[in-house]
């Protein structure tokens, strides 16, 4: 974000140098010192680490930085204008449907002249292209609103995700120590010939759980290396929470999923019994593949 605020600093900086307080548009609106107001609130915002009240308050002092460009660098608004619909019409996107329309329309706008109307004089005519591009800026100004509005609905929804993921880790961590503490026995496995995983855990449940728990751990980072490109580029999640905080989750769904497994294995409800521990230390480890899960459901949470 640090850098967001310096380049639109510069930019901000560059437009006031180039405006004037005779151009139609400065006369009808001041939008100078409300833009230079909220950027300072961004960066205060910034200094506090308040992200989320930075990027609105940056947001919000670049819709009213369109003012300037509607006025001494059209050809910019224009650009930002098709930037911004093309952006509507992408679904990747996630918008709404009556925020999609909504933007579409204001931004497809084109104005019909009435049949019966007369040509209007000169004088008239200066006055309706200034009222027309005023009009238009406020249009471009609505749908940049309604972008905004949508992001900040989704980063919104990050936050929660992300403390959500927080307790949810911590509590799974907990119950990990805790079923060690317990020092519940090693499930009763048949071992046939000399099985090195069995002769190293069957008498030991502190290993063998920890085992148990590190095959899962494993298969986990394995998923997370095997996923990494498609994920990057096909997620909807955004960056800022497929970070530590959902590595970590990963990692414990992995743990978590390989305890169960194990336990669910050993209780003959599928009348199978494993012959060796290899065998149980193996589904461990494929179990620690449940962390996709995880991934499907926050996309899920964030599209909805």
């Amino acid at each position: 974000m640090k850098i967001a605020l310096i380049v639109f600093e510069k930019e901000l900086e560059s437009l006031k140098n180039n405006a004037d307080d005779i151009s139609e548009i400065s006369k009808n609106v001041e939008w100078r010192s409300p833009a230079e107001g909220l950027l300072k609130n961004a960066k205060q915002a910034a200094k506090n680490n308040d992200t989320e009240k930075g990027w609105r308050c940056l947001k919000a002092a670049d819709r009213f930085m369109h003012f300037g460009l509607a006025e001494h660098a059209p050809e910019l608004l224009i650009s930002k204008e098709k930037s911004y619909l093309i952006e509507a019409k992408d679904e990747k996107k996630g918008l709404s449907k009556w925020r999609r329309d909504s933007i579409i329309e204001l931004l497809d706008f084109k104005e019909e002249k009435e049949p019966n109307e007369s040509e209007p004089s000169e004088i008239n005519k200066e006055i309706d292209e200034s009222k027309k591009k005023l009009i238009r800026v406020y249009r471009v100004i609505e749908a940049k609103r309604l972008l905004d509005e949508h992001f900040d609905n989704v980063y919104q929804k990050q936050s929660i995700i992300k403390n959500r993921l927080k307790w949810l880790s911590g509590i799974g961590f907990l119950a990990i120590v805790l079923w060690l503490i317990l020092y519940l026995p090693v499930p009763i496995i048949q071992s046939e010939g000399n099985d090195p995983f069995g002769i190293a855990l069957a008498n030991n449940p502190i290993k063998f759980w920890l085992a148990i728990v590190f095959a899962g751990i494993l298969g986990s980072i394995l998923s997370s290396f095997t996923s990494a490109i498609g994920y990057e580029k096909g997620t909807s999640i955004p960056s800022e929470l497929s970070s530590n905080v959902l590595a970590f989750a990963r990692l414990m769904v992995g743990a978590l999923s390989a305890i169960v497994i194990t336990v669910f294995l050993t209780a003959e409800i599928l009348n199978f019994q494993p012959k060796n521990y290899a065998f149980i230390l193996a589904v461990a480890i494929v179990s620690g593949f449940s962390d996709r899960f995880l991934i499907s459901a926050i996309e899920k949470m964030i599209k909805s």
